[in-house]
């Protein structure tokens, strides 16, 4: 059953990214944010660099926080990152408002919603959300701080790399 949770998380997911926030250039963070970014400077596929920067993270998460959470992790990786890559690249879904704020509004609750239907299932999307797992184990500080600190870098860095506050104001309210 929980296999289920993160089938539909994993849609819901991938279709913030692919018709709001990818169109709108709003990186809400993390890694998929980080893939963002080299997709604005190289034309990229957001989902393929995010499962490549997710390897060496992956590789970290098998060691520190088990098998059976890494190798649903891993499936919930490439299957998130493929179905944003399908939706924008295959479906060539369109985004359903011209609105900047909508779409980092609705972007962002399609992100949490579908993220939190992963984490029921016992799995994670990689990046931000595993560097916070990590680091719990070796700091007081919580998973959900930790993952704040990363994306609050990642939409920093995403405003700095367009030259435009308002994309990383719009990052922020994203996440």
């Amino acid at each position: 059953m929980k296999i289920v949770y993160v089938i539909i998380g994993g849609v819901i997911f991938a279709l913030g990214y692919a018709a709001f926030l990818i169109p709108h250039r709003i990186v809400p963070g993390g890694i998929s944010g980080i893939a963002m970014i080299l997709r604005f400077l190289y034309n990229t596929p957001v989902g393929i660099v995010a499962i490549i920067l997710n390897i060496p993270l992956f590789v970290i998460a098998l060691r520190v926080l088990g098998i059976s959470f890494s190798v649903k992790s891993l499936i919930a990786i490439i299957y998130t990152n493929l179905l944003i890559d399908f939706f924008v690249y295959s479906v060539q879904i369109q985004t359903p408002t011209q609105n900047v704020v909508l779409a980092a509004l609705y972007g962002g609750i399609l992100l949490g919603l579908g993220l939190g239907l992963i984490f029921r299932g016992d799995a994670s999307t990689g990046g931000t959300d595993i560097v916070g797992q990590i680091m719990n184990r070796y700091t007081n500080m919580s998973v959900g701080m930790w993952i704040m600190i990363v994306d609050f870098a990642v939409i920093t860095t995403a405003g700095i790399t367009t030259h435009s506050i308002e994309l990383a104001l719009l990052g922020y309210l994203a996440l």
